[in-house]
């Protein structure tokens, strides 16, 4: 029964470990899309994800003060 328990643990530690690499390529990866490490700076997609999520906190804060001026 020990043997048993202990291939098991084995076998999901193999699985952890090897989910956890996919993980960690696939977020290693999609970083890639957005900031160059050797370069320090961030690429043109990255640019504009910025740029994106600040015209989309500005729409939402102005529609905020839309919807408190309206009350």
């Amino acid at each position: 029964m020990t043997a048993f328990i202990t291939q098991f643990l084995d076998a999901l530690g193999a699985w952890l470990s090897g989910f956890w690499g996919l993980v960690s390529d696939t977020m290693d990866g999609a970083l890639s899309l957005f900031y160059n490490a050797t370069d320090s700076e961030l690429t043109i997609l990255g640019v504009l994800l910025l740029f994106g999520i600040a015209v989309g906190l500005v729409y939402l804060g102005l529609n905020f003060v839309m919807r408190l001026i309206r009350k």
